[in-house]
């Protein structure tokens, strides 16, 4: 049974979304999520509205299959790659938003993480760097924009697209060592590292 369906009048107003757990910015899973009215509200929708999220489906089901460049078949940072289907999200303006995503209506997020354990430590370089020089592994973010359900309206929600930050990719930089600023520091995502084996 939809949990909001049975902590809200199904035909009125939904409530604000509340914060995601451990401090996470996005979750898969909410229990205040507005199933009802959002499907309410999707019903409403012109074609070429409810067609975004059909190709939103099928764009990400082919990244999914794409491959990220590596060295020698080793992977220079460790990263966790998948899609995900948030529910609710904190935006780039700092509110948390109930995001369109239910079974019929789909919006994927291509994210990759670094394992935690690699986050600003060395990178998985064959070999050692020259003397002077060190590495570390970067988590890199993008923005993208969702379909959300306006919270401006409650009594007549409709949609409106929001910016959220999302992890993107485990980035290798390297550079001179002068010091905790790290200065110089240049990314290795592609194409051939200079480095001493």
């Amino acid at each position: 049974k939809d949990v909001a369906g049975s902590l809200l009048n199904p035909h009125t107003l939904f409530s604000d979304p509340t914060p995601c757990p451990d401090g996470q910015h996005y979750c898969e899973t909410a229990d205040d999520y507005p199933s009802y009215q959002i499907n309410k509200i999707m019903t409403k929708q012109p074609k070429f509205i409810l067609d975004y999220f059909d190709n939103e489906t099928n764009e990400y089901d082919y990244s999914l299959r794409k491959t990220y460049p590596s060295i020698e078949g080793e992977t220079l940072c460790p990263s966790i790659r998948k899609i995900i289907y948030p529910k609710k999200g904190v935006g780039t303006d700092g509110s948390f938003q109930f995001i369109i995503n239910n079974d019929d209506h789909k919006q994927g997020v291509l994210i990759n993480s670094c394992l935690t354990q690699y986050v600003d430590k060395d990178c998985n370089i064959p070999g050692s760097l020259s003397l002077g020089y060190t590495s570390y592994c970067e988590q890199r973010h993008i923005h993208r924009a969702l379909v959300v359900l306006d919270k401006k309206n409650k009594n007549f929600p409709g949609l409106v697209t929001k910016f959220f930050e999302f992890p993107s990719f485990c980035i290798c930089m390297v550079g001179q060592t002068r010091g905790a600023q790290r200065p110089g520091f240049s990314p290795i995502d592609s194409g051939p590292v200079n480095i001493t084996v």
